[in-house]
């Protein structure tokens, strides 16, 4: 059976930079977002809106099954869902 990681995972460039996450089996708490770094909008990357994207965005992304398929590690498949 596979592991469920919660928390935040910070984003650049539409890559994964960073993450703080733990175990939901461990009851591991997310952080509040106010207290993780980057909270200067004006740092922030744009959009092609123009509107500033948080390098921490909440979404069920946040959420990351990892676990085992026989010999096989399965990962998570990262999309942010302002790039699908």
């Amino acid at each position: 059976m596979g592991e469920l990681y919660v928390g935040w995972q910070r984003w650049e460039d539409n890559k994964p930079t960073d993450q703080v996450m733990g175990k939901a089996i461990e009851g591991y708490k997310p952080v509040l977002r106010s207290s993780l770094p980057d909270k200067d909008q004006e740092q922030w990357e744009v959009d092609a809106d123009g509107k500033e994207r948080d390098p921490y965005p909440r979404n069920p992304a946040n959420r990351w099954p990892i676990g085992k398929a026989g010999d096989r590690t399965i990962k998570p498949q990262r999309y942010r869902r302002d790039t699908l």
